[in-house]
């Protein structure tokens, strides 16, 4: 795929101009807003995200101005504004306090909204649910990977009761009236949820752990130099790998067999227990077997009865993985997104879009250059360079209505039962076929 400046380059031959009347950085204004208009537009690029459940922010804060503090991250304002914004408050009955009237009492309220799943009290806030910062629309959303419906606030507010304290099942969701990168869903759902965890939020994870099984792939031919015990064993400077022949018992101790773990835990009936080597040359005096040591990263995940898939689908599956989500339990938006970057410079590539579609984004920095009032406009040329980033516009749509036909729709798993499926009965006065 071409770079930015290579398309740059290609539109400064069709302008036949080095810079006099259209210079470099006018020019890469043009194509920026081109992919950004093309990505909104055509609604192409889409990915899969998942959210966990209760919602979780970056940051809350008591005043707007505050949200500069994120560095980029979700902020939530956590205050009721009054006095046209000048004061905020934590509490509706502190608004009536100020005022001079009686207070009445209110609904307790939160930092951060995980919160509410510590507390058996109706909280007065809003279940809302940060969306990346390149979100554009949402498609389609999931809850444990049952479809939720899309409604309008005006649907909602039409129930008796405050909709966003509901508590149950979620089924409902909707933009709401909160900040335009955030969803809401209704009934909000208070049980707390944890996907992924890591447990020392430094570095990459080297290993996972949990209910499921986990085994890793490595390369043959790595073994370790040492066996050790203990994480205190580890001395500082060693810089050969070492192989832990030890697990981590409930108690918190290191045992060396599954049934110093029962042992442990009060357990009457142990597990019989292999050998456990500290070399790898005692294989050959015993019958342990002996595998190879894994080293570095986690660099994939696979699994046969489950799939795992990047957040970026067009982008190269390179590097580490930097975070672990799961759509069991959360939310799983499907969204139509745009270029994140509030820029992209002339090194870098559009990945966002296939190599071949480059081409409408020369044509709209064509379109622009030509449109501009003054020296070099040319109304016929820009309408022609119109016409065919329009034509980019349509096909992408097109490509985006044909692979909606081509999706394959089926029912929620349901309990199958016993009873059969009666056979359809035509209306009395339908007309038959006789012999």
């Amino acid at each position: 795929m071409p770079t930015v400046s290579a398309d740059l380059d290609l539109c400064q031959r069709f302008l036949r101009d080095s810079g006099t009347i259209w210079n470099r950085t006018e020019l890469l204004e043009f194509y920026q807003d081109a992919l950004r208009q093309l990505c909104a537009r055509s609604q192409a690029a889409r990915r899969f995200v998942c959210l966990p459940v209760p919602p979780r922010w970056t940051m809350s804060g008591t005043y707007a101005w505050e949200q500069h503090h994120a560095l980029g991250g979700s902020f939530r304002k956590l205050t009721y504004s009054y006095r046209s914004t000048t004061r905020e408050t934590t509490a509706l009955w502190a608004i009536e306090s100020a005022e001079g009237l009686t207070p009445t009492a209110a609904f307790p309220g939160v930092t951060q909204l995980w919160e509410i799943s510590h507390t058996t009290l109706d909280v007065a806030r809003h279940y809302r649910f940060a969306l990346p910062r390149n979100h554009e629309r949402i498609a389609g959303l999931w809850w444990d990977h049952k479809r939720l419906w899309p409604v309008t606030v005006r649907e909602l507010d039409a129930y008796d009761t405050a909709w966003y304290r509901q508590s149950g099942e979620p089924y409902f969701w909707t933009p709401g009236l909160g900040e335009s990168r955030s969803v809401e869903i209704y009934e909000v759902e208070t049980t707390y949820q944890q996907a992924y965890a890591q447990t020392d939020l430094l570095g990459l994870p080297r290993y996972i752990t949990g209910a499921r099984t986990y085994t890793q792939t490595y390369e043959a031919g790595q073994q370790w130099r040492f066996a050790y015990t203990s994480p205190g064993e580890l001395a500082d400077g060693l810089e050969s790998t070492g192989l832990r022949i030890t697990r981590d018992a409930v108690s918190g101790r290191q045992v060396l067999y599954i049934w110093e773990e029962e042992m442990a835990a009060g357990a009457t009936t142990f597990t019989a227990a292999s050998r456990v080597g500290t070399y790898a040359f005692e294989a050959l005096h015993s019958a342990a077997t002996v595998t190879d040591l894994p080293t570095g990263t986690v660099r994939s995940a696979s699994s046969p009865d489950r799939q795992y898939v990047t957040t970026e689908p067009w982008a190269a599956s390179v590097g580490t993985v930097r975070a672990w989500q799961s759509s069991e339990l959360a939310l799983l938006v499907w969204e139509s997104v745009i270029p994140d970057k509030p820029a992209i410079t002339e090194t870098e590539v559009p990945e966002i879009l296939p190599g071949p579609l480059q081409k409408y984004l020369r044509y709209y920095v064509l379109f622009m250059a030509f449109n501009r009032q003054g020296e070099g406009y040319n109304g016929n040329l820009a309408a022609h360079y119109e016409q065919r980033w329009l034509r980019g516009v349509r096909l992408l749509k097109r490509l985006g209505d044909i692979t909606w036909m081509d999706q394959k729709f089926q029912r929620q798993p349901v309990a199958r039962t016993a009873r059969r499926i009666p056979a359809p009965q035509l209306p009395s006065d339908f007309p038959r076929v006789r012999g």
